[in-house]
């Protein structure tokens, strides 16, 4: 049999909102909050308890609100207790996020490094020089100093200085290497990068971008270790047909869980304790977490495996329902 489908305006379910007192469920000041994915439920449930009697009502108002003849309409909750009983659903809510596992998209940036073979030792660990080709109105003002040649280095600076010092509009026209010679429209940058986080491709090395995943383990000792697995070594390892997360390791570390943007874990305790999804993972082995509920990035927080371990957190499972079930990852 068909099925009659009537639309509701937000003008409508705003106003249904606030005459039933729904906005309190999620802000202190009455006003309907989109800083908590949970609006979406109570969105749903003002739109499912409308009829078009209030529709007719609420509009036919409105056409003759400036008559001071006009009343407004009563329009009486649902059910008494309609404020009560949603805002014990709404708090058992379970916000359920999309995960992207997926082995897709660009594998690495596009700007293409050549390896100089230099080491440069710093505090925070070693890396190695690369040079890259750059157009000079793509410049910044710190890569200026980043131009290998002394000399070209010292023309396009000077030149950008003459014209305000801004290197996006000192471009064109283009200084030249000498009177007469050719315009300077590339300039060789030199910049230092851990070997680790590069692709080597067919013509030089490429920034691998993206993180699919971090997978974490637990040492014999206790402490946590962990591996970030970048969308190119991923996509590798499914190309060999091998696990895209590794469970097994030589060293005797037992695997724990692997964490890809979308997922969820559960803190049982603590400051941190609830449902918190991960938004991303940094090569550093910070785990980007924000609550289930947060919607304007407001509770992000980037822990380390080895806390993660400690507050007891395990990975959990959401489905599109919200129903939370163990990863059993």
């Amino acid at each position: 049999a068909p099925v009659k489908v009537e639309a509701v305006t937000g003008k409508v379910t705003a106003q249904l909102r606030k005459l039933w007192s729904l906005n309190n469920i999620l802000s202190e000041d009455g006003e309907k909050t989109r800083a908590d994915h949970r609006h979406h439920a109570i969105d749903a449930l003002t739109v499912a308890c409308t009829h078009p009697g209030m529709t007719n009502k609420l509009s036919r108002y409105w056409q003759l609100r400036d008559d001071p003849r006009a009343e407004k309409p009563k329009l009486t909750p649902p059910w008494d207790a309609i404020r009560a009983d949603a805002g014990k659903v709404v708090n058992d809510i379970v916000v359920s996020h999309r995960v992207r596992k997926k082995v897709s998209g660009p594998l690495h940036k596009e700007t293409t490094y050549g390896d100089t073979g230099t080491d440069i030792k710093t505090k925070s660990g070693t890396y190695r020089q690369f040079v890259t080709r750059k157009n000079v109105e793509s410049l910044s003002k710190g890569e200026l100093n980043e131009i290998r040649d002394p000399r070209i280095r010292d023309i396009v600076a000077t030149h950008v200085v003459e014209r305000g010092g801004d290197p996006k509009k000192a471009f064109p026209p283009y200084p030249r290497v000498s009177p007469g010679g050719p315009e300077i429209r590339k300039v060789r940058l030199t910049s230092k990068q851990q070997l680790s986080l590069m692709a080597q491709t067919g013509n030089g090395y490429a920034d691998l971008g993206s993180n699919h995943h971090i997978t974490i383990y637990r040492l014999p000792d206790g402490k946590a270790d962990f591996e970030i697995v970048s969308l190119f070594e991923a996509s590798r390892r499914l190309a060999q047909r091998n696990p895209v997360a590794q469970r097994v390791r030589k060293d005797g570390a037992a695997f724990v869980m692997s964490l890809a943007t979308g997922e969820a874990i559960k803190f049982p305790e603590g400051t941190k304790k609830g449902i918190w999804i991960v938004q991303g993972v940094w090569a550093s082995g910070q785990v980007v977490l924000e609550r289930d509920t947060d919607a304007d990035h407001s509770t992000t927080t980037r822990p380390m495996p080895n806390p993660i371990l400690k507050d007891a957190a395990v990975k959990i499972s959401i489905d599109p329902i919200g129903r939370v079930r163990p990863a059993h990852d």
